[in-house]
């Protein structure tokens, strides 16, 4: 591999840098992996020699599975729950919660010159 000039980058095409930064990355990729791999291999050995079983390293680094607990999921609170509605449309009997987009006749009411709050269902 030639050698680069480190001190002398502006000197060298767009084309060449983007080469490099290729090179550079890849190269840069690969040595995190080995690494891991390294570190892993090490960690393995000393469980192995230490006589430590995988669910009590798990268990040391904070980590659970197999239980009820690691395998539900909490519950959403408002999920499946009902909004009651707070306005009402006295021609229709319709109502809405005042949630999302509005509906059709309270926003022909606003045109008339109305307000929302007068179809406040108290």
């Amino acid at each position: 591999m030639t050698e680069i000039d480190l001190n002398n980058l502006g000197a060298l095409s767009l084309e060449a840098l983007a080469d490099y930064k290729e090179k550079i990355e890849k190269a840069f990729l690969e040595k995190q992996i080995e690494n891991k791999k390294q570190a892993l291999d090490q960690i393995k050995s000393l469980v192995d020699t230490g006589g430590i079983t995988q669910q009590e390293l798990a268990a040391h680094l904070g980590f659970t599975f197999g239980t009820a607990e690691a395998i539900e999921k909490p519950a959403r609170k408002s999920k499946g729950q009902k909004v009651a509605a707070k306005y009402s449309d006295p021609a229709t009997g319709k109502t809405w919660t005042g949630r999302g987009m509005k509906p059709k006749w309270m926003k022909e009411y606003i045109e008339q010159g109305k307000s929302v709050e007068e179809f406040e269902i108290k």
